[in-house]
């Protein structure tokens, strides 16, 4: 919005902001007021819910879970915002086996959790998520797919597969923060879905026994063959090594 002084007809642009000097100009959001529209992402398996610590080689891969809720009080899509890494490493995300490149829907409400799988039940004819708008929902159709053993019910999120591959021509030492916002389409204001990781670049050379630490007791009888104890090695680095 501008706003304009009538009774100055000075309508130079002196200081070069594109405005003329006898003008004001602000900007102001819309918020719809009878919707919230919000998302939450969190990581899986790593230091916190949101933030992660990497440590690759060049040439390196790492994959991280990550679990997309929607925080808002209807049916929404996701949108996702990565930022940082260039140069070093690229990013890709997958979410049902394909490619995470636009909008990704994340439906409101409560899932069945299978509890063996460590996933959201999905229907067989649509392969959409049996979902309930509330808990009490969600348990009648747990109840009425004969769901009762081995599930729970849970509130639905979206799992995320978030890949990231170090440049071959990266360095040791280098590193950098990768920032990752999941939005709602609708209120893109809201950023209370970041997590963050930080990623080294390194080489590790580590390799260790199995049995280490562990107690081992061999008979060997003067006079008689050699005894033989086989044991493992593994290797505990991040990169191909010989021993």
């Amino acid at each position: 919005m501008r706003v304009r002084n009538k009774d100055d007809p000075n309508s130079q642009d002196r200081d070069g902001d594109g405005i003329p000097d006898n003008q004001r100009q602000g900007e102001f959001l819309a918020v719809l007021s009878d919707r919230n529209f919000s998302m939450d992402l969190r990581l899986e398996n790593t230091d916190t819910a949101t933030s992660a610590s990497v440590v690759l080689p060049p040439n390196g891969q790492q994959t991280i879970g990550m679990w997309v809720r929607n925080t808002g009080d209807g049916n929404d899509d996701a949108v996702f915002t990565l930022g940082g890494l260039e140069g070093i490493a690229t990013r890709s995300m997958v979410a049902y086996d394909l490619p995470v490149t636009g909008e990704l829907p994340v439906p409101k409400g409560y899932g069945i959790w299978d509890l063996a799988n460590g996933t959201f039940v999905m229907d067989s004819d649509t392969q959409e998520p049996l979902l309930g708008r509330d808990e009490i929902e969600a348990d009648n159709i747990r109840f009425n797919n004969d769901l009762m053993e081995g599930h729970e019910v849970r509130p639905f999120e979206v799992y995320i597969e978030l890949t990231i591959s170090v440049n071959p021509g990266a360095q040791t030492g280098q590193g950098g923060l990768l920032e990752i916002l999941a939005t709602s389409v609708s209120n893109a204001a809201d950023r209370s879905g970041l997590v963050t990781i930080s990623l080294e670049v390194s080489i590790i050379h580590e390799i260790e026994f199995v049995e280490a630490g562990e107690r081992q007791e061999l008979d060997v009888v003067y006079g008689q063959s050699a005894v033989t104890q086989q044991i493992s090695v593994v290797n505990t680095g991040n990169i191909s090594s010989e021993i």
